[in-house]
């Protein structure tokens, strides 16, 4: 992702040094134009070829500009969703950390399971489908029987504060 952010942000750079180059020759072109018509007003053709360059040259610095705008724009795109899924992350751990100081088994594994099928992006489930969920016999068995899973490992979720079994 920082190499993205790092090249979106080099492009956006020579896109806009280069469209500031093409502006500058574009203001000679049509300036030498205009000194060259004041100076022989009876060779036209050769003031019109200079301002047709100059033009020429402006327009493609304003391409450059206009890129250069658009890579600004996908590099504050690409920082907010940055921003976001860091919020998103800071919240799925903070969660996992109040779910781990839950004493019963059968309710952290289903407030587990709904935060895994909410950032999944599946329907969002009730706290009314947790309790029952939790209450259930069978899920309640299951869950003593099956191993606790940690992201960190048990060795960093004891050192965060968090219940090792």
């Amino acid at each position: 992702m920082v190499k993205y952010y790092a090249h979106a942000h080099r492009q956006a750079s020579i896109s806009f040094m280069l469209s500031i180059a093409f502006a500058v020759i574009g203001f000679a072109i049509f300036a030498a134009a205009a000194v060259s018509y004041l100076r022989n007003p009876d060779q036209v053709g050769g003031a019109i070829i200079a301002t047709v360059a100059g033009a020429v040259n402006e327009a493609i610095g304003f391409l450059f500009f206009q890129r250069a705008d658009k890579a600004r724009d996908l590099m504050v795109t690409m920082i907010d969703r940055l921003r976001t899924d860091r919020e998103a992350d800071r919240q799925f751990v903070s969660a996992l950390g109040v779910i781990d100081q839950i004493e019963n088994p059968a309710v952290q594994d289903s407030l587990r399971a709904a935060i895994a099928t909410q950032y999944a992006g599946c329907s969002s489930t009730s706290l009314s489908d947790i309790a029952a969920l939790a209450e259930s016999k069978v899920f309640a068995q299951t869950a003593k029987d099956s191993p606790n899973i940690y992201i960190n490992g048990p060795s960093a979720s004891a050192s965060n504060g968090a219940k090792a079994p």
